[in-house]
């Protein structure tokens, strides 16, 4: 979504979105971490989840508004 909100000009939606993401890049690697499995396991769960996102905006990017709107309703920024 930083990515997105990026190419169409919203600057601080995309800083907070890529903000919010790094944040929980941080948690999920030291959940990873107390798991004892190694971090970029936990980098590859994240991309994995960004690249689903990523090929359902492809097909339908009406979903993607879509699930941007119910994040930004949930998580207000």
């Amino acid at each position: 979504m930083a990515k997105v909100y990026q190419e169409a000009g919203d600057a601080s939606r995309s800083i907070n979105y890529q903000t919010e993401f790094d944040k929980l890049a941080v948690q999920a690697e030291g959940i990873f971490e107390q798991s004892h499995r190694p971090k970029a396991d936990a980098q590859a769960y994240m991309q994995k989840h960004v690249d689903s996102l990523a090929a359902i905006a492809e097909r339908d990017a009406t979903l993607v508004i879509d699930f941007a709107r119910r994040c930004d309703q949930r998580f207000p920024g």
